[in-house]
């Protein structure tokens, strides 16, 4: 009656965390993250970096570096702060891409720039500047939590800091700036113009 039964081979680690199999998937290749080199093997080469955002994908904060990735960082030491990318590797998740940045510098300076979009619904949106783009490379994540007296809506020119506590840059103290459109003077002169009829 029917077909013949077959054992089923390749699932010998049902209970094994592994993308697909019920863990949580891991950051996308091209999603940037931030943290701090935890330790350095300096006999094998490899190390760990520490990072918060990690948590969410990994359940833990902290990821392997493998030896010829950690030379893409010479000198570096228990400590310094690095920006890195996960790939998924045959023997698990390890850091790659990985770059010195100066993220408790950037965590102190104010920042300008436009709302991209915002989701009044889900409380989170996104804002681009030029300033912080060079730094993190990517427009700036932020929730409406995060603001500071005003609503702010999509096409806003917003002043704000950077929250990198979670392993990624988000907004901080964001704050719609009087005039709303226009930019110009003190932040800059980037956002859309304003544009009046006559």
């Amino acid at each position: 009656l029917g077909a013949p039964m077959v054992p089923v081979t390749g699932m010998g680690g049902m209970g094994m965390s592994h993308p697909g199999m019920g863990a949580p998937p891991l950051p996308s290749p091209n999603q940037m993250l931030y943290g701090t080199i935890k330790q350095i093997n300096q006999e094998k080469g490899w190390g760990h970096i520490t990072c918060k955002a990690l948590e969410k994908f990994l359940g833990k904060a902290d990821i392997f570096v493998l030896p010829t990735s950690m030379a893409e960082v010479p000198g570096a030491t228990a400590g310094a702060e690095v920006s890195f990318n996960v790939s998924a590797g045959h023997k698990g998740p390890h850091a790659i891409n990985i770059k010195f940045c100066e993220i408790s510098a950037a965590a102190g300076q104010s920042f300008s720039g436009t709302v991209s979009s915002f989701n009044p619904g889900k409380g989170w949106g996104f804002i681009e500047s030029p300033q912080a783009k060079e730094l993190f490379g990517t427009d700036i994540f932020f929730h409406q939590k995060a603001v500071v007296g005003d609503a702010v809506a999509a096409g806003d020119w917003v002043s704000f800091s950077i929250d990198v506590s979670g392993g990624r840059p988000s907004g901080a103290s964001v704050e719609k700036v009087a005039g709303g459109e226009g930019g110009g003077g003190a932040y800059g002169g980037y956002g859309k113009a304003a544009v009046t009829g006559a």
